[in-house]
């Protein structure tokens, strides 16, 4: 969903116990997490605020983009090309499927338990073909910009590092940075904005710039808010696991942000794509 060097300049004519105190500030801030996603913190700290509890306000001005040198993410969105799949690609993907009918299914099997999405195969055939290339080999992929290029599922054995209670749980990067992905970029689809109507909406999350790669989040609460940013690409059922991940202990976050970082994040085991009752992987 990074301290700027401005912000250093800023710091330098401050009398010396202020000084410092602003610049632990800023470095704390910055080892919590690389890149966030404005919209999406919004309303996750909005859900986190129980009813006799005042909205956390934070006046200080967005860190712009980027940071210290040695902390900047390395799989940076803008450094990734832009991913289009052709009717032929998509048709090859979702073809080695098992299961002659039925709906497009993906299984989630967690350390906690299963729960099921149905895709949107019609409605978002890219961001769909994208998904189930990656989680089911497919499609090549790099955990991190300028690595080697690896193949196998790619969401299997990843975790839920991010989960908001009541709210959403993230999942989809290898890499260690905020930003990781597969190596590229898709097009964000918005053909089923009305997913957000309801809990269980299976989504992309967005790179800041109408894109996204491998990272992907389901939601446990109506807003209809986040059909202005994200792709909706499926629908789940479960939705207890899901509680139950979002639910786990957290780390403390910075004031102004819901605790979004698991202390244990759960075990992503397996993801299996099928129709029917048949599976492929």
């Amino acid at each position: 969903m990074n301290t700027p060097f401005p912000l250093l300049m800023k710091v330098a004519p401050m009398p010396t116990r202020w000084g410092v105190l602003a610049v632990s500030l800023a470095l704390t801030v910055a080892a919590c997490g690389a890149k966030r996603d404005p919209d999406l913190e919004t309303r996750a700290i909005k859900a986190a605020v129980r009813p006799d509890e005042p909205a956390i306000v934070d006046s200080s001005p967005p860190p712009p983009a980027g940071g210290i040198a040695t902390e900047e993410p390395e799989d940076k969105g803008s450094d990734r090309p832009i991913k289009r799949y052709s009717q032929a690609e998509i048709a090859t993907i979702l073809g080695r499927v098992g299961g002659a009918s039925g709906p497009l299914t993906a299984t989630f099997a967690t350390a906690v338990g299963t729960f099921s999405c149905e895709l949107f195969e019609s409605e978002a055939p890219e961001t769909v073909a994208n998904f189930v290339g990656l989680a089911t080999g497919a499609l090549p992929w790099t955990a991190r910009a300028g690595g080697r290029t690896e193949t196998g599922p790619y969401f299997d054995s990843l975790t839920f590092h991010r989960a908001i209670d009541a709210f959403m749980i993230q999942s989809g990067k290898r890499s260690p940075h905020f930003a990781g992905g597969p190596g590229w970029r898709l097009a964000r689809e918005t053909a089923r904005n009305d997913a957000f109507d309801a809990p269980g909406a299976l989504a992309m999350a967005d790179d800041g710039d109408a894109t996204h790669g491998s990272q992907y989040f389901i939601t446990l609460k109506q807003d209809k808010s986040l059909s202005k940013r994200f792709a909706a690409f499926g629908v789940c059922t479960g939705l207890d696991i899901v509680r139950a991940i979002a639910a786990g202990e957290k780390r403390p976050a910075a004031s102004g942000s819901s605790a979004s970082s698991p202390v244990a994040p759960v075990k992503l085991e397996r993801v299996t794509i099928s129709r029917g009752a048949a599976g492929l992987n």
